[in-house]
């Protein structure tokens, strides 16, 4: 009986041994950005990208950006490093972080140094050219406010003056009323 539990386990070994690697499938490419007009521009796949993981394995990427390793199913793997001249790692949250196999590929994003620069500086131009239309509009605001407060200024001196006039010509009636009582009040 013994005999034939051992001849079951030595046959179903490299059954279970090969069950516990897995090819764990990438795609190395640049993130998809807003072109000048406003549009989505797809991300381009990299070729030629070097994958390094902790164990020491390096895969390097085909001319369409995929590329695949061997993986422990239930021990998961680490990426150590990742680069190609030109290019940044754009998603530093997979190095060194234990990895699991999955079976969606795994998307390493890059970014091309000199196009996220240029990307970079056409935002940073459309923020100063929607910023000065904003500060335009603003001190036209400011400037028809002033022009109002001014008219108003103008409106209220005016205003302010009638009612002066007013008050003084009240004064003088009174004066004249009084000059005129003090006339009749008189004896003769």
């Amino acid at each position: 009986m013994k005999k034939y539990l051992y001849l079951i386990i030595i046959s179903l070994c490299p059954l279970l041994c090969n069950a516990q690697t897995i090819k764990q499938e990438a795609i190395v490419k640049t993130h998809g950005r807003l072109d000048n007009n406003g549009n989505v521009k797809p991300g381009e796949y990299i070729a030629d990208a070097i994958v390094e993981l902790k164990n020491g394995t390096r895969i390097i990427s085909d001319t369409n950006g995929f590329l695949a390793f061997s993986v422990s199913a239930d021990k998961g793997y680490y990426i150590a490093r990742v680069h190609k001249n030109g290019y940044k790692l754009a998603d530093w949250d997979i190095i060194n972080k234990l990895q699991y196999y999955n079976k969606a590929p795994l998307d390493i994003l890059l970014e091309n140094t000199e196009e996220k620069f240029e990307y970079e500086r056409m935002i940073e131009r459309k923020i100063r050219k929607n910023y000065h239309a904003q500060l335009y509009i603003m001190q036209e605001r400011i400037d028809s406010l002033e022009k109002l407060k001014n008219k108003n200024l103008e409106y209220i001196r005016q205003l302010q003056d009638n009612l002066d006039k007013s008050y003084r010509l009240a004064e003088e009636s009174i004066k004249e009323s009084k000059r005129l009582r003090s006339y009749v009040l008189m004896p003769l």
